[in-house]
């Protein structure tokens, strides 16, 4: 068995006026050969699609696209870059807050909490 790593694409559908939106997922793929890992990647995307509702009215899509690329993870690097998105936003204080919030937040998630114990 391989590690693969498979970037995946998701359309965010929220039927408001703006720009549309794309999700970049990359996602950690266990398979004996590539062509193996593309399907295995298709079928979670598939799956993993979803609608809901925010409030009485507005509904949220993630819509699968498809997988863009295929990685053969075969020596692991300290250090090696796996993914990279350029983000546009209209405030970058604001921007930089929120993933300061996040970073922040990191270390407190339950996860973590319970991988310290280990």
């Amino acid at each position: 068995m391989n590690w693969y790593l498979a970037k995946m694409v998701f359309q965010i559908i929220d039927h408001q006026p703006g720009p549309v939106r794309f999700e970049n997922q990359i996602r950690l793929i266990q398979s004996d050969d590539e062509a193996s890992a593309l399907t295995k990647a298709c079928v979670i995307g598939k799956n993993e699609q979803t609608a809901f509702s925010i409030g009485d009215r507005q509904m949220i899509q993630w819509i699968f696209i498809n997988v863009t690329d295929i990685w053969l993870l075969s020596n692991w690097l300290d250090g090696a870059e796996l993914f990279s998105g350029i983000n546009e936003v209209s405030n970058a204080a604001e921007h930089i807050n929120q993933l300061n919030i996040c970073a922040a937040a990191l270390g407190q998630t339950e996860t973590r909490k319970m991988l310290k114990l280990i």
